[in-house]
């Protein structure tokens, strides 16, 4: 009875605390997480609606699991990952809310419909543009192996329309999905590729135009198919592909 009122006071005056402190305030496991988990940490997330289109991977909530960066992994809780902020989203059930997890705090996690496989995000850094600094981003696990592929689920503007209401002119947003394809090597060098084509995976691998070229045509591969490229990625592990 005495650890029952100790938990039931300890969870009553957390939620006292996330009420009175400020939207941005940095999430302290032992405000929101003693009871139920340990070690997340982020800010509250107010979500934008103003936009035509899916922000999430997924726009239901899901359960999934988290590898923190300190080697702790935590089970079943509520995410979604935001294409548009490349952001984990976390449902707090206890204290209801909406947080942005800390990206520097995750090393993977997994999103597990019930209507699908598990589908493993990974921490990766990497430079978004050939100009651009790096970054790290979170990136869905195509493939692993001496050669891996993972797919950046980015989520764009792609333009902007107005419309009407009462006699006056309002923007809005059209967003959609642009992924990216980053291709890593043994030696960790990753290639960049912003759009799937044939011509485009040749020109990362001028060497191995003949070796490349073989595999698409015995296995009937179209590039310009997402899956196609999964399944070309994995058969260069089992062939004689040497990195230049």
């Amino acid at each position: 009875m005495k650890k029952f009122l100790f938990i039931l006071i300890l969870l009553v005056s957390s939620m006292l605390n996330a009420q009175t402190n400020s939207m941005n305030e940095i999430i302290d496991s032992n405000k929101t997480d003693t009871v139920f988990h340990a070690n997340l940490t982020g800010e509250a997330f107010i979500e934008y609606r103003g936009f035509k289109g899916d922000q999430y991977y997924f726009n239901d909530w899901v359960k999934s699991d988290i590898l923190l960066s300190t080697g702790e992994k935590l089970y079943d809780i509520k995410l979604k990952y935001n294409g548009l902020l490349d952001e984990v989203i976390w449902l707090n059930t206890v204290i209801p809310g909406l947080f942005k997890i800390d990206k520097a705090s995750i090393n993977d996690f997994w999103l597990k419909p019930a209507f699908d496989n598990d589908i493993h995000f990974k921490r990766i850094k990497v430079n978004e543009s050939p100009n651009s600094h790096q970054a790290d981003i979170f990136a869905q696990v195509a493939v692993e192996g001496k050669i891996s592929l993972y797919i950046h689920r980015k989520i764009n503007i792609l333009e902007v329309q107005t419309i009407t209401l009462d006699g006056k002119l309002y923007p809005y947003k059209i967003i959609g999905p642009t992924p990216n394809y980053y291709i890593k090597m043994s030696s960790n060098k990753y290639f960049l590729m912003t759009s799937l084509n044939r011509n485009s995976l040749l020109k990362l691998f001028p060497e191995q135009k003949k070796l490349i070229a073989k595999i698409l045509n015995t296995h009937h591969l179209n590039l310009k198919i997402e899956s196609d490229l999964i399944k070309l990625i994995g058969l260069l592990n089992n062939a004689d592909f040497q990195e230049k």
